[in-house]
């Protein structure tokens, strides 16, 4: 009985004792993430500098081609000891671009663009007595939005669209950690998220006398030739290509459990 006993005890006390161990060695954390993003959209960038082109000469106009917006987001971390680490996130990237010709003609081109991402990350740390060197990768889903608005004298038209994508991430960083329950990180992270087109889901036109290149229900378009060359027909458009990716700056302060 006594033996029994005992061997009960011991099987209550190693089960406590490697509980108790597991509970120590899983951290978790949550945190606020702001960033400088330099986003590709080299789709947008190639439009604004055709337009650039074409109207460089006898025209006036002021113009601003792609920037990126500052990023921000949230993440939750659970960590599975000193050296490793998952990471979910989410973040919102955003930007714009606008053009607007005053002489001989009025004209204003502008577009913006949004994306919600929502990345698992797995991250591989090296301790360094009161912070870490941290290396690792990833993959996000990438749910788009843009807007594209274009007027030409009385003519207008708005084109929006959406579209999602599967991306691509890795990086590199450091943790420093401020007592036993915060830190702050800096991270050096790039991207891959590019949508190869987005579905047109409202197209509307104000005067004039042409439609918006794009139909509901189809690919979003852009013109690809200035000045406009007629007849309006599908050799004057392309799909829009959106391109997330890019080079990232994160910072980040964290909350441990």
């Amino acid at each position: 009985m006594r033996k029994r006993l005992s061997i009960i005890l011991a099987v209550v006390g190693l089960t406590v004792l490697m509980t108790s161990s597991v509970v120590k060695a899983i951290g978790i954390g949550v945190g606020g993430t702001l960033g400088y993003v330099s986003m590709n959209m080299g789709d947008l960038r190639d439009w604004y500098a055709s337009k650039v082109t074409t109207f460089d000469d006898g025209y006036t106009f002021t113009g601003r081609s792609f920037q990126s917006n500052i990023l921000y987001g949230a993440e939750g971390r659970f960590a599975f000891g000193e050296n490793f680490m998952f990471r979910m996130g989410y973040n919102r990237l955003s930007g714009s671009q606008t053009i607007e010709i005053t002489s001989p003609v009025s004209a204003k081109d502008g577009c913006q663009v949004s994306a919600h991402a929502i990345t698992g990350s797995l991250i591989l740390a090296m301790p360094l007595n009161s912070f870490k060197l941290y290396g690792g990768g990833g993959l996000g889903y990438y749910l788009a939005d843009c807007t594209i608005t274009d007027e030409f004298g009385t003519q207008q038209y708005v084109e929006k669209g959406s579209g999602s994508t599967i991306g691509f991430h890795g990086f590199v960083g450091t943790e420093i950690f401020l007592g036993n329950n915060f830190s702050v990180s800096l991270e050096a992270l790039y991207r891959v998220a590019k949508l190869a087109s987005i579905n047109c889901t409202e197209s509307t036109k104000t005067g004039g006398f042409w439609d918006g290149p794009s139909t509901v229900g189809q690919p979003l378009r852009r013109h690809i030739n200035y000045p406009i060359v007629w007849p309006m027909d599908d050799t004057n458009y392309k799909d829009l290509e959106l391109d997330f990716g890019g080079f990232n700056i994160l910072a980040a302060l964290h909350l441990y459990f």
